[in-house]
This record gives structure tokens, sequence and C-alpha cells, in this order.
């Protein structure tokens, strides 16, 4: 039986692309979104209180992409690329606007973690978990007013860790990495993106999320 959550889950998944045999910023395709630094293709699900429609949510967003796109570029289920490792030279020139030579942070770690050595000589490509909690008010003039809640999203983001820290070691990322979005939401960013392929992730992540 499905049990909702009391604040909403939202996911987003990255992706190498090739085009040709060759890595290919994905802001270059398309329609195709991606992420900030227009390298990956980022898959973005809608918000849920139901751990299974997030899921579903960010699988039917990378499902339309893939399928529109399937006879034009390749979409790669691995979690780190190398540095200029088949490098188009499009790829090459975004790379270096972004600054992807030098890491930029600008998200916290909750056990005081630094990155992995591996991110100064790769480029990942990982999954993203935001949490966020509102409570939507009526007003007497027939306005709305939504207020944040407090979330205890270290707990939050523990229970995931614990659930996938085998995937977590085995994909050589750092566990307690997140972010606090300027809308209230804070994302937990130390997943590797290939989770989404597997066949029992969606049950998962649902039985950590609302377990007692």
């Amino acid at each position: 039986m499905q049990k909702n959550l009391n604040y909403t889950i939202g996911i987003e998944v990255e992706q190498f692309i090739t085009f040709n045999g060759d890595l290919w910023p994905a802001s270059f395709i398309d329609g195709l979104p991606h992420d900030d630094d227009q390298l990956l293709a980022e898959f973005r699900g809608k918000p849920f209180d139901s751990v299974y429609e997030a899921v579903y949510s960010v699988k039917a967003e990378m499902t339309f992409h893939t399928e529109r796109l399937a006879d034009k570029i390749e979409f790669l289920q691995t979690d780190w690329i190398e540095k200029d490792d088949n490098y188009s030279r499009a790829m090459r020139a975004v790379a270096r606007k972004a600054g992807l030579h030098k890491q930029r942070i600008s998200w916290e770690n909750l056990y005081g973690h630094e990155i992995s050595s591996k991110n100064y000589t790769h480029h990942s490509a990982g999954m993203h978990i935001s949490v966020k909690k509102e409570v939507v008010h009526k007003l007497d003039n027939g306005r709305t007013l939504v207020e944040a809640k407090v979330l205890d999203y270290p707990e939050i983001f523990r229970k995931i860790e614990k659930e996938f820290k085998e995937e977590i070691t085995a994909s050589q990322r750092v566990m307690g990495f997140y972010e606090v979005k300027p809308d209230g939401r804070v994302e937990y960013r130390s997943l590797p993106s290939s989770l989404i392929h597997l066949n029992d992730f969606a049950q998962r992540l649902n039985k950590t999320l609302t377990e007692e």
C-alpha cells in the first residue's frame, strides 16, 4: 500500500550524451533540458508527496527525450567521464566557458567531508533528490498564503544514504553533499545517476522514506 509523505520530493537525473561518438554539450541539442553548465542533459521530474509519483515523473521525462532523440544522439548510463576524454570541439568550448577544469563548490556537506579527488579529473553525472515542506493557508480575502515549514532534511538524507550506501561507495562518490535552493528546497547531491536504472529503485526509496 502506497503511503504519502508529509513533504514533497523531486528528482533530477543527469546524463552524458554523445553525437557521432563524441561527447556533446546538451545545450546544443534543441529542446533537451540541461544542467547550469550546459554540459549534461538534466531531466527534472515534478515534485510529489508520493515517492512513486516522483520517480515515475522523472522517468517519463527521460523516456520522452530519449525516444524523441534516439536516432540523433546516445544517452550514456555512466556516472563519470574523464575530463577531455572523447570531447567534441563543441564540448571543449562549452567546458572551458563553464570553468569545468576548476572545481566550483556551491554546496555543503553534512559531515564536513571534502569532495572526492576524482572530481578534479572527471566530470560526474548525478541524481539529485530535493525535499520541501509547505503549508497552504486560505485567507479571508480569498487569497492563499504559502508557509514554508522546517524539515529535518539531515535525517531524510541519512536514511537515503543508509539504503543506497553500497551504490554510493561503488560509484566513488562522497556521502553528505547537499545544497539549499533559493526556492526553499534542500537538494541531496551525493547519489549516482545510474540509480534510476535499477529495477527496484522506486521501491527501495519509498520503503526507506515511509518506514517509521
